[in-house]
């Protein structure tokens, strides 16, 4: 099955690939935690956790930083930098409750449903969430960023994971993309002249100890590590290049 990409004619129009793979992790998540059973895939489910909040915390701060301060401040703008905040919230809840859960527990039916909670509470939040930023903010993109600077805020988003320097894609979009959507997005990017060519990476979760550059959020479910002799502090590793 092909992607229709007729109608995506600016740079910024490839936000919404990133945010099919940001959906992408959050299904995953979702997923595991209607499979939740043993302390085993208790780890899973809280590793699966921690690469979501890292990877959208990452694209919230880019956008904070590099799409926010050149719109105008409008409601729907200053609503976005509220939504954003809003999630780290919500990934600090979850985080929270997941390290008071002792080594080696049972996964109940009644503990299940509570992670369960937690987490269909923030992926409602997170569609709303992007849905939102499609609908609202995105038009302002268009209007006010010039191809240039349309194609540089997409370059800091595509390689968040990946290497600026390189050229590589961050590995979590291509890993969570489908096949028809990789393709749509090897297209957008050969689109735009101002836009250098960006190159797929292998996607692997490397388990080593984070880097301290990591976002702050990024390190919220290392505690979880109690469940698996230190599993959750050997989980992540990304290169902050892109950080400009």
């Amino acid at each position: 099955m092909t992607m229709d990409i007729t109608y995506y004619d600016s740079p910024i129009d490839v936000m919404y690939l990133i945010h099919n793979a940001l959906r992408a992790e959050a299904a995953g998540v979702t997923q595991r935690a209607r499979q939740l059973g043993t302390a085993n895939t208790l780890v899973a489910f809280a590793q699966a956790l921690h690469q979501w909040a890292s990877t959208l915390e990452e694209h919230a701060r880019i956008e904070d930083m590099y799409m926010t301060p050149l719109l105008p401040a409008r409601p729907v703008v200053q609503d976005n930098e509220v939504e954003h905040q809003r999630l780290t919230t919500l990934f600090r809840e979850l985080a929270s409750f997941l390290q008071e859960i002792p080594p080696q527990t049972s996964i109940t039916p009644r503990l299940q449903r509570q992670v369960l909670g937690h987490v269909i509470t923030l992926g409602v939040e997170h569609d709303n969430h992007l849905e939102s930023e499609e609908d609202l903010v995105l038009p302002l993109v268009r209007q006010r960023f010039s191809e240039d600077q349309q194609c540089a805020l997409v370059w800091r988003l595509v390689c968040a994971g990946g290497s600026q320097e390189a050229g590589t894609i961050g590995p979590w979009i291509t890993a969570a993309l489908t096949t028809a959507e990789q393709q749509a997005l090897t297209t957008l990017l050969a689109r735009w002249e101002a836009l250098p060519r960006l190159a797929s990476a292998p996607y692997s979760v490397v388990l080593e100890e984070s880097p301290s550059t990591a976002p702050t959020d990024a390190n919220l479910l290392k505690p979880v590590a109690s469940l698996e002799r230190g599993a959750m502090t050997r989980l992540w590793r990304g290169d902050r290049s892109c950080r400009g």
